[in-house]
């Protein structure tokens, strides 16, 4: 899974996440933001057992799942949108993830003319 922003200063960026990852300004955190908004330690998002929560860790400004306020620790899925400050990310299943009991061939032809 990854964390693609779709709105505020950071627009473009994606950030794949890991078992626990936190977002804030914090330039150690894993989801670092440069929303002036954002706490330095603003929310965790954690994966694992086939779910994806997310936790305020007391921000000044909240944290919202789709537009709703985040008490406690709120289970979010594919497409929900994730508010902080001035910034929305998007949850998103990574794409070009391929089967890897199908993967294409990495070795290329080399033409011998």
């Amino acid at each position: 899974m990854e964390l693609f922003v779709v709105q505020g200063p950071d627009l473009g960026r994606s950030f794949p996440l890991g078992p626990q990852s936190v977002l804030g300004r914090d330039p150690t955190a894993a989801i670092n933001l440069t929303d002036e908004e954002v706490s330095r330690r603003h929310a965790i998002i954690i994966l694992g057992e086939g779910r994806c929560t997310i936790e305020d860790l007391g921000s000044s400004n909240g944290t919202y799942l789709d537009d709703e306020p985040v008490e406690g620790e709120a289970e979010v899925q594919a497409g929900a949108r994730i508010g902080v400050g001035q910034t929305v990310l998007e949850l998103r299943e990574p794409t070009g993830v391929e089967d890897p009991e199908n993967l294409r061939p990495t070795k290329v032809p080399v033409d011998r003319s």
